[in-house]
Formats: structure tokens, C-alpha cells, sequence
């Protein structure tokens, strides 16, 4: 029996539910989940802050390392900041902007700001170094082997983001929706940062299933949520069953690692 930790944001939500419509499946039923989802109600009892700096709490720590007490085999499945990219780029802003090479048409673009991908690789840089003290200590506390998990892509839709704002209504409804080739190279940047940081501390990034892309490389709208920058529970099925996939491939001795969707 192999037991998964599941730690992070919001987009782990999604894979619980998954997890549970597939809990009685043969290959599921071989495995345990165990979803710990960080939101406003229980990062203090996940987290104590010391010097400014998030650590993991007592609680968090004996609950987690009864599962691995209790289990033969345990990894841990990690899902941090996956909205950052919509943050920071989901809506317009007072000035308008392009990421450099975001779409064939950025040199003609006379008007509009250039962003360079190594200035957003350091905002991102900056905006991630929350995560980047904390997955440490997790690894120090757990001492278990941990996979970093992609989040999903952007939507390419305008409208249907406009339709299903979220939590971004009001910013939506002032400034509007970001151009959509901005939208993905911000996240496809997220990605590089992430995964590097992965490939540095030994963990391994899962990028996310073909599948669930559409051609241009935005999630398909068969697999949205009900917000702009979440997946559907079907997504969360593909998500789950690529990584059984992957699994099966490291359990015949291939190398798990899947490079970023550029």
C-alpha cells in the first residue's frame, strides 16, 4: 500500500474530489490520499510564522508524520502558488503591456511596454520565495520523497472568464482581461520557475497531461472549472491517472521527470 500526501493551494481541491470518485477503481484502491489544502481558514493551524517566515506547525507535523508511521511507502505530492500567474497577469493593467514573444506581433507593437522574460522570471523569482523557504522544511520535517505538481494552464476564452470571474470579479469588472498570449507566457514562466527550483532540490515536477491542452496550449475548455484558473473534476481525473501512468514507468525504471509545455 503507497500512501500520498497531497500538500499545497486550491488546485489540490479538485484532485480530492477526483480522488474519491476513483477511490474503489483497482489501481486507486492501492494507494491512500491524504489532502492537506492551505486556505484562509486553516493556515494558522498548518503554519506557526517566525521572523516573518512560515513554518510548519506542530500540529501539521504530528499529523503528517503519523500517516508515514503508519504507512510502507509515502511521497508527498506538492501543489504551492499555482495562481501567481493570475495575479499577477489575469487582468489588464493601467498600462498596457507585452511579454516579449507573446504572439508573432510583438515587435509592431510600438505602443505597448515590452516585458522581457528574464524581468518576469524575477518577479516571479521574488513572488515565490515564500514557497522556496518553506518546501525545505517540509523536506527536512517529512524526509520523504516529493513530486512538485504543475497547476493547470490559462483559458484562452475571454468571455468565459468574464462569465465565471471568481475571485478576480471585482479587478476583472475594473481593468478586464489580460490578452491571452500575456496570460500563457506568464504561466508557462510560473512553470520554468518552479520546475527549476524542483530540478535543484531534487524533486521531481509532474507536468500536467497532454491531454488537457488545447492546441494553442491553454487548458481546453472541456476541462475548466467554474473560475478562470481552475480545472474541472475531469481534469483532476487525467491529473490522478498521469500520475498512476507515471508511476508504473518509475516502477520499471524510467525517469518520471516531464519537461515544462513550452
Amino acid at each position: 500500500m503507497k500512501d500520498w500526501i497531497f500538500f499545497g493551494h486550491s488546485h489540490l481541491a479538485v484532485l480530492q474530489r477526483a480522488w474519491d470518485s476513483l477511490s474503489n477503481k483497482p489501481d486507486f484502491s492501492k494507494h491512500r490520499a491524504h489532502f492537506f489544502i492551505i486556505d484562509h481558514k486553516n493556515i494558522y493551524e498548518f503554519f506557526s510564522i517566525v521572523d516573518g517566515i512560515a513554518e510548519p506547525s506542530d500540529k501539521l507535523i504530528k499529523q503528517i508524520n503519523a500517516i508515514i508511521e503508519g504507512a510502507d511507502d509515502v511521497e508527498m505530492m506538492l501543489s504551492l502558488a499555482g495562481n501567481d500567474h493570475s495575479i499577477i497577469g489575469l487582468a489588464k493593467t493601467e498600462h498596457d503591456y507585452l511579454v516579449m514573444g507573446a504572439g508573432p506581433d510583438t515587435a509592431k507593437q510600438q505602443n505597448n511596454q515590452i516585458l522581457s522574460h528574464d524581468l518576469l522570471s524575477a518577479v516571479f523569482e521574488e513572488r515565490l520565495v515564500g514557497v522556496k523557504q518553506l518546501i525545505p522544511q517540509l523536506m527536512v520535517c517529512f524526509q520523504v520523497k516529493a513530486y512538485m505538481l504543475a497547476s493547470p494552464p490559462p483559458l484562452i476564452d475571454e468571455q468565459r472568464i468574464k462569465n465565471h470571474p471568481g475571485v478576480f470579479a471585482e479587478i476583472l469588472e475594473q481593468f478586464g482581461v489580460n490578452r491571452s498570449q500575456n496570460r500563457l507566457s506568464l504561466w508557462q514562466i510560473q512553470n520554468q520557475v518552479m520546475h527549476q527550483y524542483a530540478n535543484d532540490n531534487l524533486i521531481e515536477f509532474i507536468s500536467n497531461p497532454q491531454e488537457i491542452f488545447d492546441d494553442d496550449g491553454f487548458l481546453s475548455e472541456n476541462f475548466s472549472g467554474n473560475d478562470p484558473t481552475h480545472g474541472n473534476d475531469e481534469y483532476g481525473i487525467l491529473v490522478l491517472k498521469n500520475l498512476f501512468a507515471l508511476q508504473s514507468a518509475q516502477t520499471k525504471g524510467m525517469n518520471i521527470t516531464e519537461k515544462v509545455n513550452d
